[in-house]
């Protein structure tokens, strides 16, 4: 789906161990980043690489910030594997959203305000041309809710779509 409307998926981590096991499955894997646009790369040690990717997105850049931050990498490594993600093959990575909609909404005061009738609409709208995209392609979301719509620079777009299924489908559960 386009990434106007729904996240973007940027790149996928697939389990080394995992892909030499399953060489048809990670070519139809590699296929399929590939036509997403996603680079797909192979990495030994998941929860590393989760706790590498948190280190980028939080801004540590200097030397002397990763030396302060070490332990929290390996904090953060080891938090991974208890939440199970040491079972997980893949790891998939997002567009970064500035916020959520559930947010926005606690906290820009965009109900009642006199001018924020445009934000609102502007939401809307987005929000409209995403699920309108989905219908398109045969597809409902199934899990609407302020939480799963987050801003990405300036447009809306939708997240979660692990119980999205198509029209007339049965529900997937979480």
């Amino acid at each position: 789906l386009e990434s106007t409307y729904v996240v973007s998926v940027g790149r996928v981590y697939v389990d080394s161990r995992w892909a030499s096991d399953n060489p048809s499955l990670s070519e139809d894997l590699k296929a399929a980043g590939k036509e997403l646009g996603a680079e797909v790369e192979h990495v030994e040690d998941l929860p590393k690489q989760l706790a590498a990717l948190l280190d980028t997105r939080s801004g540590l850049s200097s030397p002397s910030e990763e030396d302060h931050y070490a332990g929290t990498r390996e904090r953060r490594a080891s938090e991974a594997k208890r939440l199970g993600l040491h079972g997980y093959r893949f790891l998939v990575v997002l567009e970064l959203a500035d916020r959520s909609l559930s947010t926005t909404l606690i906290h820009d005061h965009v109900a009642g305000n006199g001018n924020a009738i445009f934000k609102v609409r502007g939401i809307a709208a987005d929000l409209a041309r995403a699920l309108g995209h989905l219908h398109q392609h045969g597809r409902i979301h199934a899990d609407l809710k302020p939480l799963n719509a987050v801003r990405v620079d300036s447009t809306w777009q939708l997240i979660d779509l692990d119980v999205s299924c198509a029209v007339g489908g049965g529900f997937g559960e979480k």
